[in-house]
């Protein structure tokens, strides 16, 4: 049901092309670069009614928190750098998994592994 859910960019125009880009490219390579201002990068969910709403508000986590259900957890995370594999687990579900199996030509595995709260 989460893929039903659609991200986008507010601006894509300034996700793309950020206003401190030449600034970021100006530092040495193996820098961290200069991350985008938040504002520039601000993301809205288009839910499956066709509603648009910002990426927290709290309409969306509640709507996210419902078909969830019960049993699971749901947290908000924000950086302004990536984010990428630097948390213990990603969310990415087995139909996902699966689905990727049939899109590309490789072998997907997953595992999943019981959330203790």
């Amino acid at each position: 049901q989460m893929l039903l859910y659609c991200p986008r960019f507010r601006d894509p125009q300034k996700a793309a092309m950020p206003s401190n880009q030449a600034e970021a490219e100006a530092i040495s390579p193996g820098l961290n670069p200069l991350p985008a201002n938040s504002d520039e990068l601000a993301l809205d969910i288009e839910t499956p009614s066709g509603e648009v709403l910002a990426i927290d508000h709290p309409d969306l986590t509640r709507q996210l928190r419902a078909a969830a259900g019960q049993d699971h957890a749901l947290t908000l995370l924000h950086s302004d750098r990536a984010m990428t594999d630097c948390r213990p687990i990603s969310l990415f579900s087995l139909q996902t998994a699966k689905q990727l199996g049939v899109t590309i030509p490789l072998q997907v595995l997953a595992r999943a592994q019981k959330v203790i709260k």
